[in-house]
């Protein structure tokens, strides 16, 4: 059990830091990163549907199924080639989908701030403060248009950052209220040994 949940503390931490870095990133290369990041959506959907075009070409049997693969096939080299040529229209959707992202980590951090509070740690409103601020900045990369797509991206950057800053610093008040409960039930389960043993002399 301390395995796993060391496992899933390691898991947390890493994505944190990775939102960091890429917060980085963002902030001082925002117009080639997204475009790097839709051109790779482009070609990897194009890849896909040329590898499902040849394996219709070499194994269809005529079946439903497989002129269905087919027609997905095309619509995902039409999509891939489409992101490829015009990746504007997809950058324009990155804060929306990455503020979903921002918004589902901000409802993980509530259920940390829950786990603060029933550990007992005075300063969980703290956390709470944090979760509801990336909650607050996600919704408005959803919900605020921008017109500068560079600006938004900055923004975004900016709050990946933020969010990951937060996670770290939550998961480490997380693991030290853990900690402080696991030593506790070490302690008291110590002292009921001694006092069985006790009790047995006194037999």
């Amino acid at each position: 059990m301390k395995g796993k949940l060391k496992g899933i503390k390691e898991n947390y931490t890493l994505s944190a830091l990775l939102c960091v870095i890429f917060g980085i990133v963002l902030l001082i290369w925002p117009d080639n990163t997204t475009r790097i990041f839709c051109m790779s959506i482009g070609g990897i959907l194009l890849a896909i549907g040329v590898i499902k075009i040849l394996v219709f070409a070499f194994t269809h049997d005529g079946t439903l199924y497989s002129k269905g693969n087919l027609l997905l096939a095309i619509i995902l080299c039409v999509i891939g080639a489409w992101i490829m040529i015009r990746p504007e229209g997809v950058i324009r959707l990155i804060p929306i989908m990455m503020g979903i992202i921002i918004v589902l980590h901000g409802v993980g951090d509530l259920r940390r701030v829950m786990q603060l509070m029933k550990g007992g740690y005075e300063k969980w409103w703290i956390a709470l403060i944090l979760a509801l601020v990336t909650l607050g900045l996600g919704a408005v990369l959803i919900l605020r248009p921008f017109q500068s797509v560079d600006f938004v991206v900055r923004i975004l950057g900016a709050i990946l950052i933020l969010d990951g800053a937060s996670d770290v610093w939550i998961l480490h008040k997380v693991s030290v209220i853990s900690r402080g409960v696991t030593t506790v039930d070490v302690e008291v389960t110590d002292e009921e040994i001694v006092v069985d043993e006790e009790d047995n002399r006194e037999e």
